[in-house]
């Protein structure tokens, strides 16, 4: 929650720069209605500051990371966030922060960002980069066999198992799937 904390709160601190990654629109299913994911955590939850359009200051470079084939693109979309540098990642999850960190890009991402070394014009090479380490990030295999699996696609579902069996050995997740 600390990406929608930080768009929430933009112009009330005066931010330059916003790294929102894997942010959420909202978790009220009032506004939200499709979002499936939090469950039981709703129960009792009173939703006093729930106005990020409001809260949007177009003096501040703001900067979107998700998983355009999770259910973090709705949120995305909704934000609709005019000038927002996107940086979509597929498979990543949520949040694509694990991925970025599994890569080794994270930091680097923001400590460029935040010093003002990476621009929007900088957002395909940083794509490309993240696409090419993607073999050393146990997210990626994870969140592309959960999508491949839930279509139904079971041949290339056991692929991309045996692909995350090879490449992280022992993993519990990878051992306690069965084919």
């Amino acid at each position: 929650m600390g990406a929608y904390a930080s768009l929430l709160f933009m112009k009330q601190f005066r931010l330059n720069s916003v790294i929102a990654i894997s942010p959420l629109f909202s978790i009220d299913r009032k506004k939200v209605p499709d979002e499936k994911r939090w469950g039981k955590d709703l129960v009792g939850l009173e939703f006093l500051y729930d106005e990020i359009p409001q809260s949007i200051s177009i003096c501040t470079d703001v900067y979107i990371i998700y998983d355009p084939y999770s259910a973090d693109r709705l949120h995305v979309d909704l934000l609709n966030i005019s000038g927002a540098t996107l940086l979509r990642l597929p498979f990543s999850g949520h949040p694509s922060s694990i991925y970025l960190s599994e890569t080794g890009m994270l930091s680097y991402l923001v400590k460029n960002i935040m010093n003002g070394h990476l621009g929007p014009s900088d957002v395909g090479y940083l794509i490309r980069l993240a696409f090419r380490k993607r073999r050393s990030a146990r997210s990626f295999y994870i969140n592309l066999f959960r999508l491949v699996y839930a279509k139904r696609k079971m041949i290339m579902s056991d692929y991309i198992l045996s692909l995350g069996r090879i490449n992280f050995p022992g993993d519990p997740f990878f051992k306690k799937i069965q084919k």
